[in-house]
């Protein structure tokens, strides 16, 4: 049976260290610093749910805020290992959920835009009012009326991550810009051309080749069969 638990034996390393006269003063502060990490973690079943939670409100009463993850590394404050260990989850989540008061505010929809068709005829509308030629994402911005929102606002509110994926949506385009549809397509019409008459040429030469060669290795093959 051992004589000692973890704590213990962590307590007797430290004194060890302590007194130890081969290590220079910055080796030693080194490996005392390990320990002392170590111990902290090692005492993980000295902690429950109750003492962690006593102990992070103890903390935001003591010191007059609530605690942030970098805290957790003092010595009043169980680890992040710890926290996780016990509540399955993140420290920071951890904090959040005790703390409210420390999460981030969204900001808030000041246009009044509750759907996503709102953002985009608010887009729709500016874009062709202020549409000129070298209308960019950026010149948008630039110019368009005081009180509506960029087009990343707009954009961020719609699940878009473009601006061309934005004008897509919304059904604009560009002056003197062709319709998607009309872009894709490619009509090709009859060339005069000396360089595709020799290219046909070429093409018709090598087929008739082809033909040839697949002639002889017919013949080859019924001859092969017959002397079978």
């Amino acid at each position: 049976m051992s004589m000692y638990n973890a704590q213990q034996a962590m307590e007797i390393a430290i004194r060890t260290v302590k007194q130890c006269c081969d290590l220079t003063e910055a080796s030693k502060n080194d490996v005392l610093k390990k320990l002392y990490a170590i111990t902290k973690s090692v005492t993980k079943k000295n902690w429950n749910q109750k003492s962690i939670l006593e102990a992070l409100h103890k903390f935001h009463k003591t010191h007059g805020k609530p605690p942030a993850v970098l805290d957790l590394s003092l010595d009043e404050l169980p680890s992040g290992y710890i926290i996780t260990s016990h509540f399955h989850c993140s420290p920071g989540t951890l904090l959040r959920r005790e703390f409210p008061e420390t999460r981030k505010v969204r900001p808030k929809n000041i246009y009044g835009f509750t759907t996503e068709q709102e953002w985009i005829d608010c887009f729709k509308e500016q874009f062709n009012k202020h549409l000129f030629p070298g209308m960019n994402n950026r010149k948008y911005n630039q110019i368009r009326d005081k009180g509506t929102p960029a087009w990343e606002t707009i954009a961020r509110n719609t699940g878009y991550t473009t601006w061309h994926e934005l004008m897509e949506k919304a059904g604009v385009k560009y002056l003197g810009q062709r319709s998607l549809e009309t872009a894709k397509v490619l009509v090709i019409k009859d060339v005069d051309s000396p360089l595709l008459k020799k290219m046909d040429k070429i093409n018709s030469e090598r087929r008739a080749l082809n033909d040839e060669l697949l002639n002889i290795l017919q013949n080859k093959r019924d001859s092969f069969l017959d002397v079978i």
